[in-house]
């Protein structure tokens, strides 16, 4: 009998010590899942915080414009692009688009604006051209009032003087 009750005890213990085991094995490969998607959202050094599972990729429908991410209400819009750091929030209260636009390199970046692209196809902006110093940043705002929409999309746009419609773009990355 004592026999029998060490034998269940040392199998007892065997059982717990491989459930643990393959517990920390499926960790593990959460965890390598989860990196790899998050490497599947990076673009070019360019990153995406709150990224809601409504989010899709299209194409813009402006001709000229590359594919971009397009958001849900409640996502923050966070990447870099030509050197411009774009953060930027949707407040469904006031019907705005609010946020910041930095200078992430150590020269000027000449007649940044921002554009907000909705999913009904109206363009909001391009904000009024501004210069930015090396690392400052400004207040972004465009009102989206009585605009019905389901996701936007959003990029910050640098150029040199002269250009058509937006200027020619320079790549400060």
């Amino acid at each position: 009998m004592k026999k029998s009750i060490t034998f269940l005890a040392m199998l007892g213990s065997i059982l717990v010590l491989l459930f643990a085991l393959s517990s920390c094995d499926r960790q593990d490969d959460s965890t390598s899942a989860e990196s790899d998607m998050d490497e599947e959202h990076m673009d070019d050094g360019d990153s995406k915080v709150d990224e809601s599972e409504e989010s899709a990729e299209v194409a813009s429908s402006e001709s000229g414009e590359e594919a971009g991410t397009q958001y849900a209400k409640t996502d923050t819009y966070d990447e870099i692009r030509n050197g411009a750091r774009l953060v930027l929030n949707y407040n469904s209260e006031t019907q705005t688009f609010f946020g910041t636009v930095e200078n992430t390199t150590d020269e000027t970046l000449t007649k940044v604006r921002v554009e907000v692209h909705l999913s009904n196809g109206t363009e909001l902006g391009p904000t009024e051209p501004s210069d930015l110093e090396a690392g400052t940043s400004q207040s972004v705002f465009l009102s989206a009032q009585d605009e019905e929409f389901d996701t936007w999309g959003a990029h910050p746009e640098v150029s040199e003087s002269g250009g058509g419609e937006h200027g020619t773009e320079e790549n400060h990355d």
